[in-house]
């Protein structure tokens, strides 16, 4: 129809201004801007897919912080326009499948772990086991920033860690040998965000504060 051939024009625009390093950030921002305010437009399942795979891959940027909170607030509110399961389950393996993309940056991996941690909780019966693993070895590969946006989704994605407290004691223990600053880093904000999830009472069964005391300064 009308409104599809208008926005994927829209789309195709973007992705071409995304890739020229002389587009201001400014002009980038009316896009997640335009998607937000005309969301009512774009209940096509097809195109709320379309919309979120272009803030994913074209429009996250981690030097560009400012469009990449316009981005991630663009994107949730999308995702809670649909209400028909099949399109939220559709919608959670299309997101995941972004994390198996290795031609994308970590910042374009946020915003989908961002988003699957807001359409999981949708999701009455989720398939995919594997979010958990992928998850970890973000949090052992990204930036500081983006280590600490992940452990603050975590959450949100805790039916995918299976026995998560069970995950805290065992990544505590990793922690104990591990050289890696980045890793220890990652870990720590794994630790942190499962403890959120799971309650304060972690922090007394996993033993944390013992391994906290035992740590040199």
């Amino acid at each position: 129809d009308a409104i599809s051939v208008i926005m994927d024009s829209i789309f195709s625009e973007t992705k071409i201004l995304s890739k020229d390093e002389e587009t201001p950030e400014e002009t980038l921002e009316f896009i997640p801007f335009f998607l937000q305010n005309n969301k009512d437009l774009l209940k096509n399942f097809e195109m709320v897919k379309k919309s979120l795979d272009l803030i994913i891959v074209y429009l996250t940027n981690e030097s560009q912080e400012n469009l990449l909170q316009s981005c991630l607030a663009t994107g949730i509110a999308l995702i809670k326009i649909l209400d028909n399961q099949e399109n939220l389950s559709q919608l959670l393996a299309f997101l995941t499948n972004h994390l198996d993309n290795k031609n994308l940056t970590p910042s374009n991996h946020l915003a989908a772990v961002v988003f699957i941690g807001v359409c999981a909780p949708l999701v009455n019966n989720t398939k995919e086991s594997n979010v958990s693993a992928k998850i970890v070895n973000l949090m052992h590969t990204s930036s500081h920033s983006n280590q600490k946006a992940l452990g603050s989704c975590l959450p949100e994605l805790i039916k995918f860690f299976g026995d998560s407290k069970k995950m805290v004691t065992e990544t505590l223990d990793k922690q104990k040998k591990e050289k890696s600053s980045v890793v220890q880093r990652g870990n720590a904000y794994l630790i942190a965000g499962l403890i959120k999830a799971n309650g304060v009472k972690t922090i007394e069964d996993s033993g944390i504060m013992e391994f906290v005391k035992s740590t040199p300064d």
